[in-house]
């Protein structure tokens, strides 16, 4: 049995393929919104889907089902398929997104692995976004990844060696760069405090990177205003208290001296109180 079916084919010129599964890592819906911010500017085709049934585990995963007066009306199923959209510019960008598999991920990756060498994608881009003590009255920062040094940019790359929970998308990225395709990724940091919120200004920052990393080109714009409205939000919660305002200035003394290191408070305190005031400001 396939793993994918083939929906439609339709040409491609050095196509770039952005990784978009949810389930791992997402702080501030960073990712998630900038692919939406994408798609709604786009008009995309399904090229393919992947087969739900052999990748998704539906109790971890249960299908919606939509009441209208009592009746059910339907059952919105978990699904994974790659869109081609056009940027800007008219250059090709393939996007895999919807739910990162339960299971059989050796077999999953190897699927992808080979549709995308099918579809002569030339460079794999990932976006994400973690949680980090940075600020929201500083710019997003950003991280840098990649399958092999010479494309990681030395200007935001985390030295030394860490070894974190991998999401499918690092193991998309390891078996496409064996094939013979480079992989990048992009993850901005998220305020600790704000990390369950959406944070419009990591989705910003990250479109701004697929176009500066991935050479495609995307509008910020509405994402930029929104984030306007959420640091506004965010100053009118932290100038509350005295002690938010502190986190906030040694946060920001942390950013504007790299490397400076400092005990900061806790950041879930501050997130607990901070989706508080959000709920009873929420008709703001």
């Amino acid at each position: 049995m396939s793993a994918y079916e083939i929906n439609e084919r339709v040409p491609l010129e050095s196509p770039v393929l952005l990784l978009a599964l949810d389930g791992w890592v997402d702080a501030g819906f960073g990712m998630a919104q900038a692919v939406e911010a994408i798609i709604d500017q786009t008009e995309p085709t399904v090229v393919a889907t992947f087969d739900p049934d052999q990748f998704i585990d539906y109790r971890a995963r249960r299908p919606i089902m939509e009441i209208v007066d009592g009746v059910n009306t339907s059952i919105g199923w978990p699904s994974i398929e790659l869109l081609a959209v056009r940027d800007l510019d008219d250059n090709d960008l393939l996007i895999l997104r919807g739910s990162e598999p339960d299971s059989r991920w050796r077999r999953f990756v190897a699927a992808v692995s080979e549709l995308i060498v099918d579809l002569e994608v030339h460079i794999t881009v990932t976006l994400g976004a973690y949680p980090a003590a940075v600020p929201h009255t500083r710019p997003v920062r950003i991280t840098s990844t990649a399958t092999a040094a010479p494309l990681v940019d030395p200007t935001a790359v985390v030295p030394g060696r860490l070894e974190i929970p991998a999401g499918i998308q690092a193991a998309i990225e390891r078996s496409v760069a064996e094939a013979g395709i480079p992989a990048i990724g992009t993850w901005a940091q998220v305020p600790h405090y704000a990390a369950t919120l959406p944070y419009p200004d990591a989705s910003a920052r990250l479109i701004t990177s697929l176009a500066e990393r991935g050479k495609r080109r995307f509008d910020p714009t509405e994402l930029l205003a929104a984030g306007v409205r959420s640091r506004g939000q965010l100053d009118e919660f932290v100038n509350r208290s005295d002690e938010h305002r502190q986190l906030v200035e040694e946060l920001e003394s942390l950013h504007d001296n790299a490397g400076l290191q400092a005990d900061l408070p806790t950041g879930d305190e501050l997130a607990a109180e901070l989706q508080r005031f959000l709920r009873d400001n929420e008709d703001d």
